[in-house]
């Protein structure tokens, strides 16, 4: 999880990522990677609106994981909500791992650590 910082035109160096922000980041990858396959599965299955709508937030998912990393100040307040929806979305299908893993995401959210790097 390095991120590469422009230093004029020809000069790039590499950044590492601030170790707690790293850690929710792998959190939230394991909740996209674990969303898809639920809400996939669950879709082929049961063919029901609640698997869809999980399959569409995982896959928006990638894209709030991506800008996270990237510290956009915008991905800490997309993931913040996309987390307290994904909670919501697995205890109504009772999937209490996923709830779990939402609220562990939320509580990584909420530290002064990572909050400071998105502008928080």
């Amino acid at each position: 999880m390095d991120q590469v910082v422009t230093m004029g035109e020809t000069e790039t160096q590499t950044k590492e990522l601030p170790p707690k922000v790293k850690i929710t980041s792998y959190f939230i990858l394991a909740e996209v990677i674990a969303g898809l396959i639920i809400a996939g599965y669950g879709l082929y299955l049961w063919g029901n609106w609640e698997n869809g709508i999980g399959l569409v937030m995982a896959i928006i998912g990638i894209w709030v994981y991506f800008r996270f990393i990237k510290l956009d100040p915008q991905a800490w307040t997309i993931a913040f909500i996309f987390n307290i929806a994904a909670a919501v979305l697995y205890a109504i299908g009772e999937n209490w791992p996923g709830v779990i893993l939402s609220v562990l995401v939320i509580f990584f959210l909420l530290m002064p650590d990572v909050k400071s790097h998105f502008g928080q």
